[in-house]
Formats: C-alpha cells, structure tokens, sequence
C-alpha cells in the first residue's frame, strides 16, 4: 500500500499488529544513510523521531524495534500548526 507521508499527516501507529496511537507527521527528511529517512512525528508522548527505511515510511511496511513489529497507516490530513507571531493587545483602563 503506498503512502507518501509528509507534514502534516495524520498517522496511525500499529504496534504488535494492534492499534497503539495516532501521531501526526512533523517532518521527513532523508538520512545519511542512502534510503533512510528521519521522521518527526507529534505523539501523545510528545515529540518522536525514528529512522526508518523508505519501505516503511513510503510503503508501509513492518519494521521492529527490539524484536516487537511497528507500522505506520496514513488515515488522512491533519492541521498545520500555525507559526505565527503573538499580536500585543494594549489595555485600556476604567474608569
């Protein structure tokens, strides 16, 4: 199953072939390593970066960490995070 993942997808993280959290996508950029990729992912344990290979970030293909299966599943598009500057409000005092 292809799978382009990039910001600001929404994955699901499989774990043992059961669903264990929804991630959202931060960034993938390519490794040193030829055919590694680096993904950055937002989780509820806050932010993660693994190296995987381009079949599992591409192709959504198994991999595992300390003999236990992962895999990512795409299931769709979520909100970029807003990068914008902070607007000063000045207050008005009453009288």
């Amino acid at each position: 199953m292809k799978q382009n993942l990039q910001p600001p997808d929404v994955v699901l993280v499989h774990i043992e072939e059961k669903s264990a959290f929804y991630a959202q996508i931060r960034a993938v950029e390519p490794d040193v390593k030829k055919g590694w990729y680096r993904v950055s992912l937002d989780s509820p344990f806050g932010e993660l970066e693994w190296i995987l290979e381009d079949v599992h970030v591409f192709l959504g293909q198994t991999w595992t960490f300390g003999g236990i299966p992962h895999r990512m599943e795409r299931i769709g598009k979520g909100k970029e995070k807003s990068r914008a500057r902070a607007r000063v409000v000045p207050l008005k005092r009453v009288k």
